[in-house]
């Protein structure tokens, strides 16, 4: 992922070796078919063992017991749920909106944090 708001925040001279960088990569690669489009979403991966009450929800997970008092997971396709499979939950992105290229987070270059 490359968020626009930091990709804009980086020095005119980096910007300009990623646009060059860019075009070459679609120029090698013109003579195959584009997606005209793509959706990124920011979320995070949840094992189900890890999801709140209010994140199983939004999958329709629910939280039961067997008649023994066994915790066990119901979704509505389906029984036993795995605890450790995992499930895309969307969130806000960290990273502040580009806002029209007027946005600016000052970079740390120079390798270490």
């Amino acid at each position: 992922m490359l968020p626009r708001t930091l990709l804009q925040s980086m020095p005119d001279q980096w910007q300009t070796r990623f646009v060059t960088l860019l075009n070459e990569l679609d120029a090698a690669f013109q003579h195959l078919p584009q997606a005209e489009a793509y959706d990124v979403t920011p979320g995070k991966w949840r094992a189900v063992r890890d999801m709140t009450e209010d994140e199983m929800h939004s999958w329709n997970i629910r939280r039961t017991a067997l008649a023994d008092g066994t915790p066990y997971l119901i979704r509505d396709e389906w029984h036993d749920q795995d605890p450790d499979e995992k499930f895309f939950l969307e969130e806000q992105g960290p990273v502040a909106h580009y806002n029209r290229g007027r946005t600016r987070v000052d970079p740390h270059t120079g390798g270490a944090r």
